[in-house]
């Protein structure tokens, strides 16, 4: 036959023949061993012998010719036992061919293992290819190259150099043109220094292979280093001169605009970012204020170009005036402001004004180009355009532009954006990104470093002895989102200690300030050390147990763990992202993984027509480390433009649903109530073994119900399977499935709840007086005042727990004057009498009169809303808060006065009224389920007037002359008198004291934001003062709201 002379189809047929080879030797041996057994054996043994020599000479062969073939080279997987090689196919494919113990032979898409093998030193190559290939590596793993496509990788990396410097040697130069350009790590560490009151000072170190210095140089050939760069170990970079890189850029302006819109409107959209919410600094923001094409011609071409350009751009302009023509009335305003220009606008006629009512405000003549910053960026408009006359404008856009144009305006642009990005570099902070689960520092590590949430989400945790050892993500004190501050604290003192841990809760990217840095940004920036006190005076007034603001939430994962859920997954999303809208806080965008596909397709083709590798599906990049960055920025793109981000994850354990999870702030599991609670596939992949899927965000369960449901069942057999997962299930919700506007008090229930926008209504105890909550209660109905989380203590408990079974006043009232009939009555007071050794009443027809209202087999799980409620647990000397469990029992323990009932006895405890130790719980609400406004209605009301005006007795007391003076106030209507308080009002006013002083500190603490005190009288449980306090709904409605 004939051999063919291209070396992948010569490898290939290799491959081929020795399989075949393997098959019939084995083949033979089976139908020969009958007839001669032994001669045959020894046949086989020896024909596999020659054939083991054969693959051994085969992968030698390979391996040696690979200085001569480069596109072919050997991998062996020890993980997997596996060897094989590689080629590169020429028309683009690329593919991984793997033989296993079994001889198998298979083909896998390029993943992590693939650049992981890359780093092992091939047994034949000499030590130069090796560095080489090193170089390579990490140049493509940085996230200056990590879009491009490896075709056009290959040839930026022929414009690259190798530098190698010893410890100590300096690589540029403060003020210098020293190595201009870009620098990426490959080896070692390097210290940045920067002159500061004529003392260098160090500001940041780069120590991670393939971290970037002088992205922003690249875009200035003639420009200068802000700071001097060190090595501070024998350090290898591979540099790319300014210069070469521009040449190259112009020869490929597609390259240009993608490094631009990547890479450039990153750091535009960071720098911004710190600098006005962070700094606070917004006059040092560029204004971004339009420029005629003329200056753009004027500053950024040659005298020879000039003509040429200006013709072209008119004839350009001309072929889009009739098919992108857009006419502005007096007034009107051009989008993009507050959003993306997603083309940029030359204005033909008339005059429009930017930036209007600020101090960068200013003129458009026709012949300016506006939005043409932020459409080569991809930024958010930072400006406003309103027509001052009637405006016709014509859109424009880089894919659509003469290629020499497109040149000349990229150039405009980035001349007007490197003097912002130079500076704001040059004030010394480090970007940086960290993993769900990374600890950034511990407590007693000294504080050499502040942090600057740029995105995701880190929690403190307490300092003790305990914690420092092992961190526990469930106890962080305090949760810190983006833009806030991390470590000030003790950075602000020279040589102190951090006092907390600081753990990743979701992967997160943040802006390191190292001492220095922060000297250059407060001499820079003086009013920074000001709003830096701020916060921290804040903070300490949270720890002294003020109001603490809603955590940050941005990020919200939606992942569906049955069938049925999956299914509607779109509808649940899309009802969820209605309810965040219409709260009004800020835009929402939900996105998929298919608007991810769109967007690598989309960047890869920015940069070249076509692609080097072939994927059978392009989500399979985002095990790349490069892909990864690019993922990581995208996703982060979508936070700074839209004030929540909803992710839709898949049903299964795919790459995107993990990419999902770690960058949310909060997950949700949706499930079908009608479908097994046994952990789902999807659940036991992510969250359990040794590859779980690392996050600390809050996770909740929704589950969803049928539309004939009245009651949820067995909710904590959700809760209880899932326990052992390595995430925080906190909780759960539940909707019931109806028509849009049924199922919208649900969803807007929860897009309050995880936009932490929540409200929590707690019901205080006081006998009669709490059936005044229901007024209360339909008052907030009527005035559509949302009530996300209830609870309450003693009869404010009870009235809690009938609103949360039926979310409905009107349902609720048949079992509130069911239950005040039968407490009203004082011949079903006597049936339960007993004798008084614990209690005047036995409890058993107080039970039954509650179990009347709430059912036995209802759990607290089980309540459309979340509830707690508040007892006396006298055994251990604390108040308990009931949150699972049977719910008439902790409404029983709740309601149980001393002297009257008998305790609860619950798991071995005694428990009584909660209203002893806590009888208004808002504290409670805040801490338990942090809703963002806590109202409080406190009924407890008048005592008797014996208590003021008591009749003296002396120095002694006895029961006998009491007695007797009663008697003689019932013969002689004359005689004064007894004015003596009962035991039972003496203990209530020792309670209304303790309840009193912390309902004081709770208000001045900032704990309840709305307090209610109706005026009640003191009445008893008889049904005829019933209807007095349920009218009182209509005063609070005048007053109140």
């Amino acid at each position: 036959a004939r051999i063919p002379t291209h070396p992948r189809r010569r490898l290939h047929l290799l491959v081929v023949w020795h399989r075949i080879m393997s098959m019939q030797v084995f083949l033979d041996g089976l139908m020969s061993m009958r007839h001669y057994a032994v001669e045959m054996a020894i046949g086989v043994m020896v024909l596999v012998a020659i054939n083991s020599l054969f693959g051994f000479w085969f992968e030698k062969a390979i391996r040696s010719n690979r200085s001569e073939h480069p596109s072919v080279e050997i991998k062996y997987d020890r993980t997997k036992g596996r060897s094989g090689f590689v080629m590169y196919g020429g028309e683009g494919k690329h593919e991984d061919i793997l033989f296993d113990d079994k001889n198998s032979l298979r083909v896998d898409d390029l993943d992590s293992e693939i650049l992981d093998s890359e780093k092992k030193e091939d047994e034949g190559a000499d030590q130069e290819s090796k560095e080489k290939k090193d170089e390579a590596m990490y140049m493509m793993s940085s996230r200056y190259v990590g879009d491009v496509d490896p075709k056009i990788y290959q040839e930026i990396f022929q414009l690259s150099k190798r530098l190698t410097f010893h410890d100590g040697d300096v690589i540029f130069e403060e003020g210098t043109q020293q190595n201009f350009g870009l620098l990426i790590l490959a080896e070692g560490c390097i210290d940045m220094y920067r002159t500061h009151n004529g003392t260098p000072v160090h500001i940041r170190k780069y120590q991670r292979k393939g971290e970037c210095v002088g992205e922003v140089a690249v875009l200035m050939p003639e420009g200068s280093w802000p700071y001097t760069a060190k090595a501070k170990t024998e350090t290898t970079v591979v540099f790319l001169p300014s210069e070469s890189i521009l040449k190259y850029w112009h020869e490929n302006p597609t390259l240009f605009y993608s490094y631009m819109k990547v890479t450039i409107g990153r750091r535009v959209r960071i720098a911004r970012y710190i600098t006005q919410e962070a700094f606070g600094c917004s006059a040092d923001v560029p204004s971004l204020t339009p420029m005629s094409f003329g200056d753009i011609i004027e500053k950024h071409t040659t005298k020879e170009m000039k003509p040429s350009l200006t013709a072209l751009f008119a004839d350009h302009v001309k072929e889009q005036e009739n098919s992108n023509l857009r006419n502005l009335s007096v007034g009107e305003e051009l989008e993009g402001k507050a959003g993306d220009f997603k083309e940029m606008y030359i204005l033909m006629e008339g005059k429009m004004m930017a930036n209007k009512d600020t101090p960068y405000a200013s003129v458009c003549t026709p012949g300016m180009v506006l939005g043409a910053i932020e459409h080569v960026t991809g930024t958010m408009s930072s400006l406003s355009m309103t027509a001052l006359t009637p405006c016709r404008l014509i859109s424009l856009s880089l894919d659509r532009m003469p290629e020499k144009v497109g040149i000349a305006l990229t150039d405009a642009i980035s001349g007007c954006l490197t003097p912002f990005l130079w500076k704001f570099d040059a004030l010394g902070g480090h970007t940086q990104f960290s993993k769900a689960g990374t600890v950034l520092h511990r407590a007693n590590d000294e504080a050499l470093e502040a942090c600057i949430i740029i995105s995701g989400r880190v929690g403190l945790l307490g300092g003790s002895e305990e914690e420092r050892k092992e961190i526990q993500p469930q106890s962080a004190t305090f949760v810190s989102g983006r833009g806030d501050w991390v470590g000030e604290a003790a950075f602000l003192q020279d040589g102190a200690s951090h006092s907390h841990s600081v753990l990743c809760i979701r992967d997160t990217e943040y802006l390191a300030i190292s001492r220095g840095a922060f000297d250059i940004i407060t001499s820079t920036y003086p009013h920074v050390e000001r709003r830096i006190s701020a916060i921290l005076a804040k903070r300490l007034q949270s720890a002294l147990g003020a109001k603490q603001e809603g955590h940050t939430v941005s990020t919200i994962a939606l992942l569906p763990i049955t069938p049925s859920a999956e299914k509607d997954l779109k509808r649940h999303t899309d009802r969820l992202a209605e309810e965040i809208s219409e709260l009004g806080i800020g835009p929402v965008k939900s996105v998929t993984k298919e608007m991810l596909n769109k967007m690598i397709l989309s960047r890869q083709s920015s940069v070249s027509s076509g692609n080097l590798f072939e994927f059978k599906s392009i989500i399979h990049k985002l095990r790349q480390a490069n892909m990864r960055s690019m993922i990581s920025d995208w996703l982060a793109e979508m936070e700074e433009k839209h004030r929540f981000v909803l992710l839709v994850c898949e049903g299964g354990d795919t790459t995107w649903t993990r990419t999902c999870i770690r960058a949310a702030d909060h997950i949700l599991f949706l499930a079908d109530s009608r479908e097994s609670p046994t952990l789902s596939p999807v659940e036991q992949a992510l969250f359990l073994g040794e590859d779980s899927c690392v996050t600390l965000a809050d996770t909740e369960v929704v589950l969803i119900h049928p539309s004939d449901t009245i009651l949820p069942k067995n909710t904590a057999r959700w809760l209880r399977a899932r326990k052992e997962l390595k995430c925080k299930v906190t909780g759960v919700h539940h909707v019931r499935r109806s028509s849009q506007r049924r199922e919208k008090r649900f969803w807007g229930r929860i897009a309050r709840v995880v936009s932490n926008n929540a409200v929590g209504l707690v019901l205080g105890g006081g006998g009669a007086r709490g059936l005044a909550h229901q007024g209360v209660l339909r008052a907030c109905f009527e005035n559509n005042i949302p009530i996300d989380f209830i609870g309450g203590t003693s009869q404010g408990s009870f009235m809690s727990a009938l609103f949360a079974m039926h979310l409905n006043t009107e349902a609720m009232r048949p079992s509130v004057e069911k239950f005040s009939t039968r407490m009203g009555s004082i011949w079903e007071l006597l049936k339960d009498a007993t004798i008084p050794i614990i209690s005047y009443f036995s409890g058993v027809k107080f039970n039954e009169t509650v179990q009347q209202a709430i059912p036995t087999d209802i759990q607290i799980e089980d309540l459309w809303i979340p509830f707690f409620c508040i007892t006396t647990n006298v055994s251990q000397h604390r108040y308990m808060i009931h949150r699972q469990g049977s719910l008439w029992k902790a409404v029983r323990a709740s309601m149980s006065l001393m002297g009257y009932l008998p305790p609860m006895y619950i798991n071995g405890d005694l428990l009584v009224d909660g209203g002893y130790l806590n009888n208004l719980p808002g504290d409670v609400m805040r801490d338990t389920f942090k809703p963002l406004y806590v109202i409080g209605v406190d009924v407890e009301g008048a005592f008797s007037e014996d208590l003021y005006h008591a009749t003296d007795y002396g120095e002694g007391l006895s029961g006998l002359w009491i007695l007797g003076r009663q008697l003689w106030s019932l013969m002689d209507s004359s005689a004064p008198r007894l004015r003596l308080p009962k035991f039972n009002d003496m203990v209530s006013a020792v309670e209304y004291m303790n309840n009193t002083r912390n309902i004081q500190n709770l208000r001045q603490s900032g704990g309840l934001d709305l307090y209610i005190k109706p005026r009640l009288a003191n009445t008893g449980l008889l049904v005829k003062q019933l209807s007095n306090h349920l009218q009182y709904s209509d005063k609070l409605q005048t007053e109140l709201f």
